[in-house]
């Protein structure tokens, strides 16, 4: 009987399934031994029953790898690839919901870009690669000062000192 092409990529799939399960499951005995020598804490892993990892667990660790975050469908599609399971919509909005709540995530809300808390820029940072429009900013203190006629002493050029020679 011979094998048609469907039920051989069918049948690779599954023996690849199988070899990422293998290779995560061995991944986590060798952080959980790393943890161990080092003195930490266990991973969060091993802290799941059944050494299952949870859907946040799951997800903090994908975003932890990158730093620059992901929309939730790319952070499914993530957790899809790495861990071989499907986390729903609705569940994966509840999950990100509740780790923005304990300050474990953050959520650009002009990206809709989640992160881990300690990934996320900083307030009063400009972003990578500065202002996209490249305007200088001017100060209102400024034009207001230069307005009501005080010396300009009292409002510095908000683009710094000029040089002359």
């Amino acid at each position: 009987m011979s094998q048609t092409l469907r039920d051989f990529i069918a049948n690779r799939e599954g023996e690849v399934k199988a070899q990422i399960k293998a290779l995560n499951d061995e991944l986590r005995e060798l952080r959980a031994a790393k943890s161990a020598i080092d003195g930490g804490p266990s991973p969060v892993a091993d802290r799941v029953p059944s050494g299952r990892m949870t859907h946040r667990d799951m997800i903090v660790a994908i975003l932890d790898e990158r730093p620059e975050g992901g929309t939730s469908d790319k952070v499914i599609e993530w957790v899809r690839e790495k861990f071989d399971v499907d986390i729903p919509q609705a569940s994966m909005s509840s999950q990100l919901s509740r780790a923005k709540s304990d300050d474990v995530l953050t959520l650009d809300p002009s990206t809709k870009v989640w992160r881990l808390s300690k990934h996320s820029a900083k307030e009063n940072e400009p972003p990578l690669g500065g202002s996209e429009t490249g305007e200088s900013v001017t100060s209102s203190i400024h034009v207001e000062g230069s307005r009501s006629g005080l010396p300009s002493a009292l409002f510095p050029d908000p683009t710094g000192p000029t040089r002359h020679g």
